[in-house]
This record gives structure tokens, C-alpha cells and sequence, in this order.
């Protein structure tokens, strides 16, 4: 390398040292050390900076002492952008002389990168000065196994008091900078890793790698993953509870209009929510919960309790309600207008609003009250900001001419939008879809992979393709635990991620859902 970057760069966000009890600062440092140790392989003896101070400064000095980097210096700043702006400040003179380019660039990690390639990593820099780029980085790469490569020309052209990420303007602005983007195969985008140790599921899945070697090539991750399910799929991230089968609407849409009568208008026992809930607290891993399903779960005659008490747990990311808002909400409003800021924050609305032509409606939901609807809405945004308020539009043939003047009337009422794909729940309901947008190469399931789908009777379904039915359940929490229940799933996302979706009982080969990801 002919002019190789002149620093390296560890970038920390917040929740790297804020999450509770799921991050510890021994493993911090074993991940620091990995990445350095890797490093030194590639480049050695120049300052290594971070943004905020998560070792003590005789911990630092002890690192770099060991692993040849004779500094390691800590820039506090408001900002990503500010940040890097003092670096530049302290980096050396562009090496070239030319005026016209300063070639000087430093290496960003954003948390650390114990599983880091430095066979890519050095052909990435190569490419940077071969190219004479002002910016690179890796799309189809998983974080933490290339840094990005930042100039100090690109750095110096953010505009003053710029305080987004670095990697968001570039997104924005590309065209206006020499960029190199490095791709190797395998493209793994798909699978949504993430190895850079700046949350608790990325932290999880380092260990598991980290238990069986240190030194990881990058072409050795997916078929290992592939052999080890349970490293991939350590807990679910996503939690649909169907709090009530059951609803007055009769929606040409709905799979529940196909159930036998028994199978119907049931109610979800409080406690198997509260055993649910307990168990996925024990896995120790962030999640969100949907109350969805088949029916309209402001139904349950204790839904506000059920909400607060799925609001109370520490590791929800967020909860998801779906309602078509028909119901009397006079509880759920005095519940939402008695919620402090951080719990109300983690609610979010889906109201299904697929047209706002009343006849329409009626067609479509069996029933015509939409003005009942429209009136829980604006009550509702009193005390909900608009911002957690999702309007969904169901993507059918019925209302496609529609979609236009919805969102912009959607838009100007300062709602989110949701435009949802139709589900025919593979083959179950005539096809209605406006539009196919199914990828033309099939990966494994999503839903599998990451899901539970738990009925109101307390069954959990293999996906949402098959609700209601015990024939395609693996496990019931009346009698089984999450855990079992989950590592039931296992075998079936090998199968899926090998491409063998016939071997799974589940109607996987006439599903285009798989591809859908929920959190």
C-alpha cells in the first residue's frame, strides 16, 4: 500500500453501553482486542480513536501496548460527523502534495469486528487507493467484517452542523463522491447479520461463532450457520398473539371465514400471555409482539389489562397492534392517555383502512360502518401521535385504482402508511394481489426463522401460513415452553435454507410470504 490510512476508528452508539444486563465490558474488551489483534495483520502503528470510553485508560494503554498501535485516544462528540471532523483535524498532511487530492483516510468500525476478514479488509483499502476513492465500503458484506474508508476530502464536504450518519449522506449524495463499493461473494444481505457487536443479538451471535475458533474466513459463515440453526435462530425477535379469534367483520380477505364454527370466537387466556411474556424475558433477547391473528383483539374483554401488562416487559422493542378500530375504545384511550412517554413510544397502531369509499368498504368488510371507524381514529390521535399511527392499504384488485388519492389523503392527515401485501394464505383465499412482487430466487422463510405465531387457544402454529390448525402445530404453551416450543423450529429452518421447503409440514411450496420480515 502506497498510502495506506492513517488511522483507525471505532465508532460507539449509545446503545452499545446502554443495554441492560445483555453487554458486558469483559467481552468488550475480548472483542476490542480480537479486532485489533486482527488488524495488526494488515496495519499496524498508527492511533486507534474512539468516540467513548468503555475500558479504563490503563485498560487501553495495556491494549495497545500488546497489539502495536502506539496510541489509543478518546474523541468525545456530539456527533458521527463531529467526531470524525477532529480526527481530520489531528491526521497527518496529504502524503501526495497535489492540491487537487488529499488522499489521507482512516478506517471506521462501527462497534467492534472480532469476526473480521483482513484478507477482505486489505483488499478493500487496496481498492480504495487504486481507485482513489473518497469513500468505500461493502453492500452485500454482513457489518463487522470489512470497516468502511473514509477521506478526509469526503469528511470536510458535510455541511456545517451536520448532525446524521455518515453513511446516510452518502446513501443521499452518492453521485457527488468518488465511491467504491466492494462486493464478494457469498452475498449473504439476506440473512441480516450483523457481527459488529453494537446489540444484544449481535453480541449472541459473536459468542456462538467465537466459542468454536477465533480466525473465521467470511466464505465459512453460511454453511455453518446452515449446519447450526440454533446459532441463527438463538430467540425470537417477533411475537403475533392472537388474543381473539373472532370478529364481527367478514372480510373477503379473511382466512377465519373459513373456519368450522368450534374453531371460532375464542378467547386467549390471560395467563398464557403472562407465561409467554416471562419466558421470552428469560431468553434475554430484545423483541416485539404483534396483537393480530384472526380476529380484532380490542375484542378481548381484557385487552387494555393485556396491554399493560405486555408494556410492563423490559426487553419489548415495541408492540404492534392491527385492529380495524370498530370496537368501543374508551378503555384503550384512558389506558394510552395514562401511559408515560417511554411506554407510549413503543406502541404502534395498525388500523386496516383499505378504502375510504364507504361502499367499498362494505363490500370489503361485510359491514358498513365506516364513519365509526374514522370517528375511533380521530380519537385515538388525541392521544396516540400520529406518528404510531399506521394506516394499512391491502394491495387487491378491488381497490388499486383507489391507492393514489388514499395516500395523499392518508399523507395529508400526517398518518404513517402501510401499503400490505395480499395474503392468500397459501392458496387458502381466491388471489386478489393488484400486483406480484414475489423475488424471482427463493431463500429460506423469514417467519420461520425469526417468528412465533402463537393462537388464542395457546397453540403455536409452524408459521401465520397455518393458523388455527393443530395439524401444523409444534408445541402448546399450556403444557410446553417457549424454548421447546422454539427449538422445535429448528430442523424446519435447515430444511428451509437448504431449499428444501417440500420437507417441511407446512404449505411452504404454494406460500409467497416468505420473504416478508416483520422485526
Amino acid at each position: 500500500m502506497k498510502y495506506p490510512p492513517q488511522a483507525i476508528v471505532f465508532y460507539l452508539k449509545e446503545d452499545l453501553i446502554s443495554v441492560k444486563g445483555n453487554i458486558d465490558q469483559p467481552n468488550q474488551l475480548r472483542y476490542l482486542e480480537l479486532t485489533l489483534k486482527k488488524l495488526s495483520s494488515v496495519l499496524k502503528g498508527i492511533p486507534v480513536y474512539s468516540n467513548r470510553r468503555i475500558w479504563t485508560p490503563e485498560e487501553s494503554e495495556k491494549i495497545g501496548t500488546q497489539l502495536e498501535y502506539s496510541d489509543f485516544i478518546i474523541i468525545e462528540s456530539g456527533s458521527e460527523a463531529e467526531f470524525f471532523s477532529k480526527i481530520c483535524d489531528i491526521l497527518p498532511s496529504s502524503r501526495t502534495g497535489d492540491p487537487e487530492w488529499d488522499e489521507t483516510c482512516f478506517l471506521v468500525f462501527d462497534g467492534f469486528a472480532p469476526m473480521m476478514d483482513p484478507t477482505l479488509t486489505k483488499e478493500l483499502i487496496l481498492r480504495h487507493e487504486k481507485y482513489l476513492a473518497q469513500y468505500s465500503y461493502s453492500e452485500n458484506l454482513p457489518p463487522g467484517i470489512v470497516p468502511r474508508v473514509l477521506s478526509r476530502e469526503f469528511v470536510r464536504s458535510l455541511p456545517a452542523e451536520y448532525s446524521g450518519g455518515t453513511q446516510d449522506f452518502l446513501a443521499k449524495n452518492i453521485n457527488q463522491f468518488d465511491t467504491e463499493i466492494f462486493y464478494t461473494s457469498p452475498d449473504l444481505r439476506q440473512w441480516r447479520l450483523d457481527f459488529s457487536a453494537n446489540n444484544p443479538r449481535s453480541f449472541r451471535l459473536l459468542s456462538s461463532f467465537l466459542k468454536e475458533k477465533e480466525n473465521w474466513k467470511y466464505d465459512e459463515i453460511q454453511s455453518f450457520l446452515i449446519s447450526r440453526p440454533e446459532i441463527f435462530r438463538s430467540a425470537p425477535s417477533y411475537y403475533e398473539v392472537e388474543l381473539y379469534r373472532g370478529c364481527e367483520y367478514e372480510c373477503i380477505f379473511c382466512p377465519r371465514q373459513n373456519l368450522k364454527p368450534e374453531e371460532d370466537n375464542i378467547k386467549l387466556d390471560p395467563q398464557i400471555l403472562d407465561k409467554l411474556l416471562s419466558q421470552a424475558e428469560n431468553l434475554g433477547l430484545p423483541y416485539s409482539v404483534c396483537f393480530g391473528g384472526l380476529g380484532e383483539p380490542t375484542l378481548h374483554p381484557q385487552f387494555t389489562e393485556l396491554v399493560r401488562k405486555t408494556l410492563a416487559s423490559s426487553n419489548l422493542k415495541e408492540l404492534f397492534i392491527e385492529s380495524a378500530l370498530y370496537s368501543d375504545l374508551s378503555d384503550f384511550i384512558k389506558l394510552l392517555s395514562s401511559l408515560k412517554e417511554e411506554e407510549k413510544k413503543k406502541v404502534s397502531l395498525i388500523v386496516n383502512l383499505t378504502t375510504r369509499d364507504k361502499k367499498v368498504y362494505s363490500a370489503l368488510y361485510g359491514k358498513d360502518n365506516m364513519d365509526k371507524v374514522l370517528q375511533n381514529l380521530s380519537a385515538v390521535s388525541q392521544v396516540l401521535p400520529k406518528s404510531s399511527i399506521h394506516l394499512q392499504f391491502l394491495k387487491i384488485q378491488e381497490v388499486d385504482p383507489e391507492l393514489d388519492s388514499w395516500y395523499e389523503q392518508a399523507q395529508k392527515e400526517g398518518y404513517e402508511i402501510i401499503l400490505q401485501k395480499y395474503n392468500s394464505y397459501s392458496d387458502v383465499l381466491p388471489q386478489r394481489r393488484a400486483s406480484d412482487l414475489t423475488p424471482l430466487g427463493r431463500d429460506f422463510c423469514w417467519h420461520i426463522s425469526r417468528d412465533i405465531y402463537l393462537n388464542a387457544n395457546g397453540e403455536v402454529s409452524i408459521c401465520k401460513q397455518t393458523p388455527g390448525s393443530k395439524k401444523h402445530s409444534i408445541g402448546n404453551l399450556n403444557k410446553d415452553s417457549l424454548e421447546q416450543i422454539w427449538a422445535k423450529g429448528n430442523p424446519f429452518f435447515t430444511s428451509s435454507a437448504k431449499g428444501a421447503h417440500e420437507s417441511i409440514p407446512a404449505p411452504c411450496l404454494s406460500c409467497d410470504e416468505w420473504y416478508t420480515f416483520n422485526a
